[in-house]
């Protein structure tokens, strides 16, 4: 099917099942770097004879949609806004790879675009190898088997696939061979260049939560620290190191804004109510309103600090309470006020023994 968004034409495959006139779930699939909307083949399929208004999209600039492909996530992201109201959405939005980031980017951005949210190869940061960036920008079929080589298995480098008679490296090369000149480059860059990982993280923490609002935790640092990764230049006598002084660097930054921050009066009342208390466990996967059970019940000697921090704020809702509470118990914790341990996605901050 051929539609049009911000002015241009843009191709979708529907898995052979027309969406007009029908009020089934409306879901769209978003392709990777140099992709198209083929690499849901099977999948458009499927979900179109099973329920769902499925629509695999060319993104601009790739297959038969017109150009220019768009340089930034961002620009992606409100063109995935556009998509959704040619469609008559919100949409259930499945990305792959540089599709996952323009999902997590469109949901943050246009929240009532989006009804739900797959993402799939996702990362916090998803920097580019210069030698792969140097090939696309060279238009060298390098590029496409670099691509191929790292993108799969040992399984599939020897020719097996689940489609028989299919060879799946070999059609993804073709796939990416076929991408029309600089389409690659202007993907990869947009993946290296996206710099929302903080954002990126809440707003895919909160989806996960089902929450409406996304408010960036320290819980989610662990996406700056990623994505600073060949980003900022370190001098170390040992270069493996580079991920340890990243963190290091995070983690200051982090106490000097609690000092500055959080009154220093508020500080001792915390710590002696952790002296009477057997600790707490916070984490990605903790919802806002278990923070706002922790102030107002569990621990009250954090109101204060909260307060201070929401102070002048227009939003105190518990998503914001949540970012702030965490905020005072690592600040506590870089100050050597309280002790934490971490095991999987939960961290827990308890009275100094």
């Amino acid at each position: 099917m051929f539609l049009e968004v911000a002015g241009r034409t843009v191709h979708a495959a529907t898995g052979a099942v027309p969406i007009e006139g029908r009020d089934d779930p409306l879901l769209v699939l978003l392709h990777g770097s140099g992709m198209d909307r083929s690499v849901w083949s099977h999948q458009t399929r499927f979900l179109a004879h099973h329920g769902v208004r499925a629509v695999a999209v060319d993104l601009p600039g790739h297959g038969r949609s017109d150009g220019p492909a768009l340089g930034s996530i961002a620009e992606l992201a409100d063109w995935t806004a556009a998509l959704a109201q040619a469609l008559g959405g919100p949409l259930h939005l499945v990305g792959h790879s540089m599709g996952a980031l323009v999902v997590l980017e469109t949901a943050g951005r246009h929240h009532d675009a989006v009804a739900s949210a797959v993402l799939l190869g996702v990362a916090a940061a998803m920097p580019v190898h210069p030698d792969l960036q140097a090939a696309a920008e060279a238009d060298d079929p390098l590029a496409a088997e670099l691509i191929t080589a790292w993108a799969h298995g040992r399984r599939q480098h020897i020719g097996l696939n689940p489609t028989p008679g299919l060879w799946m490296m070999g059609g993804v090369n073709a796939l990416l061979d076929s991408s029309p000149p600089g389409v690659l480059a202007t993907d990869l860059a947009a993946c290296a260049d996206y710099d929302e990982a903080l954002v990126a993280a809440a707003v895919r923490r909160a989806l996960r939560s089902e929450e409406v609002v996304a408010v960036p935790r320290v819980t989610d640092l662990d996406a700056v620290a990623a994505s600073m990764s060949g980003k900022v230049e370190v001098e170390s006598l040992d270069e493996d190191r580079d991920a340890e002084i990243l963190e290091r660097i995070v983690r200051s930054a982090v106490l000097a804004v609690f000092r500055e921050q959080v009154p220093g009066e508020t500080h001792r009342a915390i710590v002696e109510a952790f002296d009477e208390h057997e600790g707490v466990a916070i984490g990605e996967d903790l919802g806002s309103a278990a923070y706002a059970v922790l102030v107002d019940e569990e621990i009250p000697a954090l109101r204060p600090a909260v307060d201070a921090l929401l102070d002048g704020e227009e939003d105190t809702g518990p998503a914001v309470v949540a970012s702030a509470v965490e905020l005072v118990l690592e600040g506590l914790h870089l100050s050597k006020r309280l002790n934490k341990h971490t095991a999987g996605p939960r961290s827990r901050y308890q009275a100094r023994t």
